[in-house]
C-alpha cells in the first residue's frame, strides 16, 4: 500500500494576529467609556483599564484579565472580544467593536492595555509584550448645582443654619 501524502496533509498556514488600528475613545463620561476595538484576522482582542501610573502588565497578565501584581481586574474594567471573519469577506476589510468600560472614578486618568491572539487551534499566538497597545483616557468631571430654592437636608435656609452654628458656638 502506498500512501499519498499530499491527499491525507495538508499546510496551515499561520500568520501573526494583528491590532489595525489603535483602539479609539469614542465616548467618556463620569464613570464609563465606550473604546472602538478592531484585529485583523480571526481571534480575541484582551484589554484591561487601570489607574494611569500602574506597572504595565505583561500580555499573559492581560490575557487573564490580571494587573502587573497578578490580581484579578474587576470584571468591568476587563475586555475580551472575539473577532470572527468569514470568508467572503474581503481580506483588506476589518470591523471594529465598540466596548463598554464602566465602575470609572470621575475625573481620574486611566491607561487601557490591549494584546490580542490568533484563533488557531494548534498555536494561538498572543502578541508580544512589545506590542501591547496602550490608550489613555481621562473621565470627565463630575458637576452638579443646587437649586436656588435649596434649603437644605433639615428645610432650614442656610442662613438660618449658619445662625444655629453662630448660636452654638456661643453656649459652648
Amino acid at each position: 500500500m502506498t500512501y499519498d501524502i499530499n491527499y491525507y496533509s495538508y499546510e496551515v498556514l499561520q500568520f501573526e494576529q494583528e491590532i489595525t488600528s489603535t483602539p479609539e475613545v469614542i465616548d467618556i463620561f463620569e464613570d464609563n467609556a465606550k473604546l472602538n476595538i478592531s484585529i485583523k484576522r480571526n481571534g480575541t482582542m484582551y484589554g484591561v483599564v487601570l489607574p494611569k501610573g500602574s506597572t504595565k502588565p505583561f500580555s499573559e497578565q492581560i490575557k487573564g484579565g490580571l494587573n502587573a501584581s497578578n490580581f484579578l481586574v474587576e470584571e468591568v474594567h476587563r475586555i475580551k472580544e472575539e473577532f470572527l471573519y468569514t470568508p467572503d469577506m474581503p481580506y483588506e476589510w476589518t470591523y471594529e467593536v465598540t466596548v463598554l468600560v464602566e465602575d470609572l472614578l470621575d475625573n481620574t486618568v486611566y491607561e487601557a492595555h490591549f494584546v490580542a491572539d490568533n484563533d488557531l487551534p494548534v498555536n494561538p499566538d498572543l502578541l508580544r509584550d512589545d506590542q501591547i497597545v496602550t490608550v489613555e483616557l481621562t473621565t470627565k468631571k463630575e458637576y452638579f448645582s443646587l437649586p436656588d430654592d435649596y434649603t437644605s437636608a433639615w428645610m432650614m435656609p442656610p442662613t438660618m443654619i449658619s445662625l444655629l452654628c453662630v448660636l452654638a458656638i456661643i453656649f459652648v
